[in-house]
């Protein structure tokens, strides 16, 4: 998926996959230099890691402005082409910082 997403984005931002242990996705997070960062979860992440990290988003957000983050909370039935689009939705939307939004869930 992170390989489908950063060549659909085409440079616009810095894709992050979250992973185990959450707290190297959040220093990647805080350390990513691109104007926008998008944060991948997936459904593989233990329930109470995911929900750690999408509640994170928008602290993190606010701490990383004016860069932008967003994030797409991935479901365990959502369709490529759905998760690409809603990475380019996000990437184009230039005043949206701190969102999550579901695909395929």
């Amino acid at each position: 998926m992170l390989g489908i997403v950063s060549a659909a984005l085409e440079g616009q931002g810095a894709v992050i996959v979250a992973r185990l242990p959450i707290a190297e996705t959040i220093a990647a997070i805080k350390s990513a230099d691109a104007a926008m960062a998008l944060v991948i979860v997936g459904p593989e992440l233990p329930a109470v890691d995911r929900a750690m990290v999408l509640a994170a988003i928008a602290p993190l957000a606010v701490a990383r402005a004016p860069r932008r983050l967003c994030a797409l909370d991935i479901g365990h039935h959502a369709a490529e082409a759905d998760v690409v689009a809603v990475a380019r939705f996000l990437a184009g939307a230039k005043s949206t910082t701190g969102q999550v939004l579901v695909v395929g869930g």
